[in-house]
C-alpha cells in the first residue's frame, strides 16, 4: 500500500490505493475482480468466525 493513503485499511481503501491499482493494472486484474476477491474474503471470514469449534459448542448445538 502507498504510505500516503488516507483511506486506512478498509476494503474501499484497498480498492482505491494507487499502488494496488497500479499492480492490478499491470497484472490485468480488473477493479471488479479485485472487489469480488475482497467480498469473497469477507464472506469467508464471517462464515469462519460464525462456526464454533466442537469444544466451544453447547450440548444443544451438537
Amino acid at each position: 500500500m502507498c504510505t500516503n493513503t488516507e483511506c486506512g485499511l478498509t476494503m474501499a481503501g484497498l480498492l482505491d490505493d494507487p499502488l494496488i491499482r497500479l499492480m492490478n493494472r499491470s497484472d490485468g486484474v480488473t477493479d471488479q475482480a479485485h472487489a469480488d476477491l475482497w467480498e469473497h474474503t469477507r464472506e469467508t471470514l464471517i462464515a469462519r468466525f460464525a462456526m464454533q469449534p466442537p469444544w466451544q459448542q453447547t450440548e444443544a448445538a451438537r
